[in-house]
């Protein structure tokens, strides 16, 4: 049982620690986002066309969770900059 208990509480620590791995900030207006820090991308276009002003979301590989609003929105057309030396 006390092994039982120790995954369990492993494995909620790895999600939580993924969750915010994968947190970010939006800007958004008109269909049209970018993302700090971009994790799997930095701009894209979105089904969702409100308005963001540094929004906390969390990214995934198809699109982003508004946290405050626990709005999903899917990222088409998206691209992941890179700064070159």
């Amino acid at each position: 049982m006390i092994k039982f208990i120790k995954i369990v509480i492993v494995f909620l620590l790895l999600s939580i620690s993924k969750s915010f791995s994968d947190q970010g900030q939006a800007n958004c207006y008109s269909g049209t986002c970018t993302f700090y820090p971009g994790k799997y991308y930095t701009y894209g276009e979105t089904t969702c066309l409100e308005t963001l002003e540094q929004e906390d979301v969390i990214q995934d590989e198809f699109g982003f969770t508004v946290i405050e609003t626990d709005k999903w929105c899917v990222i088409f057309n998206d691209s992941q900059l890179e700064v070159s030396n």
